[in-house]
Parts: structure tokens; C-alpha cells; sequence
């Protein structure tokens, strides 16, 4: 894959990262987001975004990752979130949504 696609598809900038963020919760697509803290990435969805009192940005995420993996964290600050990736799926593409219910029904 071309660098110039990959780039595109990285989101660092503040207001970049948030139309990503916005993005995700209006047409329920699956990101990536890497977290400053603990430097994990998480591939979920978003399911609400509010503005808090410090004028940062609470992100809601879905529970579980695109994978079915329970998402341990499912409020980040914006201040918190390091890049966004794009992922061009929805999070509800029948591929996922199959994967999930596998690892639900895991002993």
C-alpha cells in the first residue's frame, strides 16, 4: 500500500482526530485508536462524544473491540488519544459481527 493512502488514513492532529472520532460515531465505523498512556491500540467504534467543563473532549466507545475482546476503557479523554486510524468497515460489517459472536461463545 502506498505511504500517501496509509498517511491519510493516521490521524494526529486535534481537530483532525475529532472529526475522525465524529465520523465513527455517526456512521458506526470501526477506528484504531492508540492512547497516550499506555500506548495500546484499540480497535472499536464510537457511541458518544461530549465536551467536558476543562473544554476536553470524553469519548465513549464501544465495550467491545471490532474482535469481541472486551474494550477495558470505554471513556478516553481527547487530550489522551495519541492518533486515530481510519479503517474503511463498519464496525457492524457481518465479517465482525460474526468474529464477536465467536469469542462470546468461547468457554
Amino acid at each position: 500500500m502506498p505511504f500517501e493512502v496509509v498517511n491519510t488514513q493516521i490521524k494526529n492532529r486535534k481537530e483532525e482526530m475529532l472529526a475522525e472520532l465524529q465520523f465513527s460515531r455517526e456512521k458506526n465505523n470501526a477506528i484504531g485508536i492508540l492512547t497516550k498512556d499506555t500506548h495500546e491500540l484499540v480497535t472499536t467504534a464510537v457511541t458518544e462524544i461530549a465536551e467536558n467543563s476543562e473544554g476536553d473532549y470524553v469519548i465513549v466507545l464501544r465495550d467491545q473491540d471490532l474482535h469481541g475482546h472486551p474494550v477495558e476503557r470505554t471513556r478516553l479523554l481527547l487530550s489522551n488519544i495519541e492518533r486515530i486510524i481510519h479503517f474503511n468497515i463498519s464496525y457492524d460489517d457481518p465479517q465482525y459481527v460474526k468474529e464477536r459472536r465467536k469469542e462470546k461463545f468461547k468457554a
